[in-house]
């Protein structure tokens, strides 16, 4: 079902049109080449839950289920009765979790999405939290995965609202890229949207994309998908000669991984780094 037709002025609305429509549409995509007809679809880490609707307006027949630690979900509670004719779909619902909640003990899901999610899962937590959607997914089901931007690539820091250069939080100490986020004009100092991204930033896992294949792979799982989008443009020599360049240069990636016909050995998990 095509969101637009049930909801109006996504198109005025940058937010909304990414939520409801671009996002959606990629998930779609994958879910229609990987997962036929599923029954049961997660939202990861689905936070206000806006693209939890999208997705339960376009599979009806499945029960959409958004999942988070946090309750902002209650955002898509009330967008559903001020903005959804009909109010809530019935196929829709949200669950507050405790971080570390096994997913297999709540439901067995065709599909798991997670959207610009897992770079905010602490590594420590990673192994368990694949291994979890991994006995919880049924066999011919399918996990996708995106996280954009990545840590080590031009505005992977998720600042860029707050500063355009690129890749200023590799060049640039912890205290000096504190100082410039909230002494930009769009911040508010040391406090509101700046002080709560800079945050965000401070918790990011750093992980490249070729480290969550690997991870991925150790929790037994085979790649059905794997596309990277990259920056061409020029790197600065001072960080080419402190990582990897295919991580400066990867902003993005998009995965779809099912679980492996032959039997996995769990537990190879990556180290860590980008450092050369």
């Amino acid at each position: 079902m095509d969101t637009s037709i049930a909801i109006s002025g996504i198109d005025d609305d940058p937010y909304l049109k990414n939520h409801l429509k671009i996002c959606p549409d990629a998930i779609q995509a994958k879910i229609d080449s990987f997962a036929k007809a599923p029954g049961t679809i997660v939202d990861f880490g689905c936070g206000h839950g806006i693209k939890t609707i999208a997705m339960a307006l376009r599979y009806p027949d499945a029960q959409v289920i958004g999942f988070d630690i946090t309750d902002a979900h209650r955002r898509a509670q009330d967008f559903c009765k001020n903005r959804l004719e009909g109010g809530m779909p019935k196929n829709l619902r949200f669950q507050t979790v405790e971080p570390g909640t096994p997913l297999s003990q709540i439901c067995q899901p065709d599909v798991i999405y997670s959207w610009s999610v897992l770079e905010h899962v602490s590594r420590k937590l990673l192994p368990a939290v694949l291994t979890d959607m991994f006995d919880a997914l049924r066999p011919d089901g399918a996990v996708i995965t995106q996280i954009a931007p990545l840590y080590f690539s031009p505005f992977g820091s998720h600042l860029k609202e707050f500063s355009d250069i690129k890749w200023i939080h590799l060049l640039e100490s912890h205290e000096e890229l504190r100082n410039r986020i909230y002494a930009s004009p769009k911040s508010q100092g040391a406090t509101g949207s700046a002080k709560w991204m800079f945050s965000r930033y401070e918790d990011l896992n750093r992980i490249t994309a070729e480290e969550l294949s690997q991870y991925f792979q150790a929790a037994g799982f085979s790649a059905l998908s794997d596309e990277r989008k990259t920056f061409d443009g020029d790197v600065p020599a001072p960080l080419l000669a402190t990582y990897a360049e295919p991580s400066l240069r990867t902003f993005e990636l998009n995965f779809v991984h099912g679980k492996s016909p032959l039997p996995q050995k769990r537990g190879l998990w990556p180290g860590r780094g980008a450092a050369r």
